[in-house]
């Protein structure tokens, strides 16, 4: 019985803390694709991370998983060979708008005879998937020429990039061949995610030889194939997804009161054999 009386004075009259000054601690974050032989590495935990600005190790605070904003350049593919799948694939990229992040930016372009562009980049989603009901097909298919125009827009945009064709994948009447495509696609940078909307239906061994050899530059991209199925958007807005995934490092930075200096960052990772890092290597604080 006193106990309990004890305890409700305590709570009733003690003094409410004060607080003598409050702090602002200014950290740095720094998104990084860790990736080994082209697949992202997930696995990087804080005590293996060292972080190092201007020549002076860094406490690192915390390393978390954040997906960025990705730029998504969606080419159809509009021959007359795709005239039986464009439904299809109008179903498949609604779908795949909106299973992607809403912060994604957006581009709709088409390839038939010659390429072109139907809407500009942007996160509008409603006005991409308006723009995709009025596609229709006609022409010949210059797949190669669609994929290199849509690449050198791709270029000039900043961030996660990808590349995502509808189509048979083979090529008519393109000036380019196999040959020295896969070098310059692998110039971008980009990685190319091919939806294809026929299977076993090719005949000719010239057609079947440049559609295997095409399959081969996509996974050299570090893009993937996939058969236009029920479950291919959902499927490729995972892998889009993930491929924006960064590892993001949240450090204090040395010397965090002055923001005219610029700063160069380096990141080690520890057992992390054959590792790649990419990220931002230098930064101003006041821009950060």
């Amino acid at each position: 019985m006193y106990l309990s009386l004890w305890l409700v004075s305590l709570l009733f009259f003690q003094d409410e803390p004060k607080v003598d000054y409050t702090e602002v601690v200014r950290v740095t974050r720094i998104p990084v694709l860790v990736q080994r032989e082209g697949k992202r590495v997930k696995d990087v935990s804080l005590e293996r991370v060292r972080v190092f600005e201007n020549g002076m190790e860094s406490k690192v605070l915390a390393v978390e998983s954040v997906e960025l904003a990705n730029t998504i350049h969606i080419l159809f593919d509009l021959s007359a060979s795709q005239e039986d799948h464009l439904r299809h694939a109008q179903r498949l990229s609604r779908d795949l708008i909106r299973a992607v992040n809403p912060e994604d930016r957006i581009k709709i372009s088409t390839f038939s005879g010659i390429y072109r562009s139907v809407t500009e980049y942007s996160a509008d989603h409603v006005r991409h998937l308006e723009a995709i009901k009025s596609l229709q097909t006609r022409g010949t298919t210059a797949l190669y020429e669609g994929i290199l125009a849509s690449l050198e827009e791709l270029r000039t945009e900043t961030g996660p990039r990808v590349l995502v064709v509808l189509s048979d994948g083979v090529d008519i009447v393109s000036q380019r061949r196999e040959s020295e495509l896969g070098a310059v696609v692998k110039s971008y940078g980009v990685p190319i995610f091919l939806v294809q909307f026929s299977k076993g239906e090719l005949k000719g061994e010239t057609l079947i030889q440049g559609l295997e050899r095409f399959k081969e530059i996509v996974h050299e991209s570090g893009g993937t194939v996939r058969f236009a199925d029920f479950s291919a958007a959902r499927g490729l807005a995972r892998e889009i997804r993930d491929y924006a995934t960064r590892t993001e490092i949240i450090y204090l930075p040395p010397n965090p009161e002055d923001l005219s200096q610029w700063r160069h960052v380096q990141i080690n990772i520890a057992d992390c054999s054959h590792c790649e890092l990419e990220y931002r290597r230098a930064y101003q604080i006041n821009d950060h």
